[in-house]
């Protein structure tokens, strides 16, 4: 079994890059669980802190991500695997106004027969090497194309709502990663977590058998219309609850690099030694000046 980014080189590069989680993978048990607005307004807030950030659409079918960010171009994944061009997948990426690149799925649902998962595979490696961040939006379920992407990533991400049949799926989801010796990477994002549901949301890790959980409120109505509009609803609506949520889930799962931490003190650091210099100069101008009023009275 061929490792994933998690391992050598490829580890070192997510290392360098200032990310342990440099290739997420976005993933529900079934749809319509707000996976692919997740992964579009992580991919926003990234690309806001200056991240260079890229999107995969891997639901090759019924892929949204496009949509999401009102995007439409000649490019797409099956356009890469036609033209025989897998080592330059990153020059088929649509660029968005925020930063955000994506690599689109294919615009009708038959082109995806045309995709292998060893292609898919080998479009996810070219593209994450060029990238700081690439967040993969996981077709619903696991199906072949989705376990071998899965066993790519450093981070797996599995988001489900508070609905009884949303978690019994998710459980049979996190036990099948478990088989596969890939639970200790996945954590659970509970969407719509403020919504109407049996369920005490706080048991949900406990239910899951997940050391790591996050919980986005219930909005419905302006995450859906930023959607359908195109517009990622943490740059339309940053003041949301489910925006400012979200943002404490990207800057816990993707902190800003050691070196651009050291980077950000030394220049404060340099910047307070020249004021204490500057004022130094002014208190000995000061005390000079002083001397010479005194000596002249």
């Amino acid at each position: 079994m061929e490792k994933g980014l998690t391992g050598t080189m490829e580890h070192q590069q997510a290392i360098d890059s200032g990310f342990e989680n440099k290739v997420v993978a976005v993933c529900s048990a079934t749809g319509g669980m707000g996976r692919t607005t997740i992964a579009v307004n992580l991919a926003a807030l990234a690309a806001k802190n200056k991240k260079k950030v890229t999107i995969l659409d891997g639901d090759l079918q019924f892929g949204d991500a496009a949509m999401a960010l009102d995007m439409k171009g000649e490019n797409t994944i099956q356009h890469i695997v036609e033209k025989h061009d897998l080592a330059n997948s990153q020059n088929y990426c649509l660029k968005h106004e925020s930063g955000v690149q994506l690599l689109a799925a294919p615009t009708r649902p038959e082109y995806a027969d045309l995709i292998t998962p060893d292609s898919l595979v080998r479009i996810l490696k070219e593209t994450a090497s060029r990238a700081q961040l690439l967040l993969v939006d996981v077709q619903a379920g696991l199906t072949e194309h989705n376990i071998q992407l899965l066993e790519q990533v450093d981070r797996i991400l599995v988001v489900t709502t508070p609905g009884m049949a949303a978690l019994k799926n998710t459980k049979l989801m996190i036990e099948t990663l478990d088989a596969l010796g890939w639970k200790d990477k996945a954590s659970v994002i509970v969407n719509k977590s403020t919504g109407p549901t049996l369920m005490d949301v706080h048991d949900i890790t406990e239910l899951l058998q997940v050391e790591e959980a996050f919980y986005l409120p219930d909005e419905d109505k302006h995450v859906p219309l930023a959607f359908d509009r195109g517009i990622p609803v943490v740059i339309s609506h940053p003041k949301l609850p489910f925006s400012k949520e979200l943002a404490k889930i990207n800057e816990h799962l993707f902190p800003p690099a050691l070196s651009e931490t050291t980077e950000h003190i030394t220049l404060s650091r340099r910047l307070i030694k020249k004021f204490k210099g500057l004022r130094g100069k002014d208190d000995e101008f000061i005390s000079k000046t002083a001397i010479k009023t005194s000596r002249g009275s």
